[in-house]
C-alpha cells in the first residue's frame, strides 16, 4: 500500500470515527433530556418496532394529530399532554 492510499484510509477511518462519536453524543443528550421531561411530567410511549416498523408514517400521524408538545428518539415517544400519550399509545403503542 502507497502512502497516498494509506493517508485516504486514515483519513476515512478519522472521519467515521469522528461520525460515529458525534451520533452517540446524540442520542445520550436524547437519554438525558428525555429523563428530564419525565421527571417534569411528561408522558412516555415506546413502540414496538416489529409491530410499527414504519417511523415516517408514526412522525406523520404525530404531526397530524397531536396537539401538545412532543419530541422522540427512537421508538421512545414522550408527551407534555397526558391525552396525546393516550391516543398515541392507543394508535402505535
Amino acid at each position: 500500500m502507497d502512502q497516498t492510499t494509506s493517508q485516504r484510509t486514515g483519513n476515512l477511518e478519522k472521519h467515521i470515527i469522528n461520525d460515529l462519536g458525534k451520533q452517540l453524543a446524540h442520542e445520550m443528550d436524547q437519554h438525558v433530556l428525555i429523563g428530564f421531561m419525565l421527571e417534569l411530567g411528561w408522558n412516555e410511549v415506546i413502540v414496538d418496532p416489529w409491530k410499527n416498523p414504519w417511523q415516517s408514517e408514526i412522525e406523520d400521524w404525530v404531526k397530524q394529530t397531536v396537539q401538545g408538545h412532543t419530541m422522540n428518539s427512537g421508538n421512545r415517544w414522550v408527551f407534555e399532554d397526558e391525552k396525546d400519550a393516550t391516543m398515541f399509545a392507543l394508535k402505535w403503542g
